[in-house]
């Protein structure tokens, strides 16, 4: 299930009566693979370019917490916003509104990543394919503490490299975050 920030609150609903849409047999299924498989809660959002069609919730964002899941819940979608932020830089590269060469360090001038000599020859591409050189999972285990994003980011300066950037795979989380700041 993919939950997108900023798709709009509630209030912000179109008046879809005048559409032949029935998501009854969707909501049903979802319904009974919650049930079924106990997940405690979910969110859910249909939403077309004229905005939000159906928006529901259920249940409780953890096991044996009370705190329900409201329409301004947000979710971790991990892994899944990866297609999403590279198809984004692809649209970027593709408009030469940016480059897959261009260095990070000249889109933020102030970031340090890593502790590498190399670390200013870490380009958008490199980003984008886990070709860094830096650690694999670098700090992975803060944003899983449910540390921001924001307060991680500080400390790029200290992932150890393990690789000259673009001569080895090292799957990330968090520094994958950075396409979201070029988009």
């Amino acid at each position: 299930m993919l939950c997108l920030p900023g798709l709009g609150r509630a209030d912000d609903w179109i008046d879809t009566s005048h559409f032949n849409y029935d998501f009854t047999k969707y909501v049903n299924w979802l319904d009974a693979q919650l049930r079924e498989k106990k997940i405690p809660g979910a969110a859910l959002a249909i939403v077309s370019r004229e905005g939000i069609m159906h928006l529901q919730t259920w249940g409780v964002r953890r096991a044996n917490e009370p705190a329900p899941i409201t329409t301004d819940s947000i979710f971790r979608i991990a892994s899944m916003s990866k297609t999403f932020a590279g198809a984004a830089a692809t649209l970027l590269v593709d408009q030469k509104l940016q480059s897959w060469d261009t260095r990070i360090t000249d889109l933020f001038p102030n970031m340090r990543l890593g502790n590498g000599a190399s670390y200013q020859s870490i380009t958008l591409k490199q980003v984008a394919s886990h070709s860094t050189g830096l650690m694999p999972h670098s700090y992975s285990n803060l944003l899983d503490d449910g540390v921001t994003y924001d307060r991680i980011k500080d400390k790029f300066a200290d992932i150890p490299a393990v690789c000259k950037p673009g001569q080895c795979y090292g799957y990330q989380n968090v520094v994958f975050s950075l396409i979201a700041d070029v988009v």
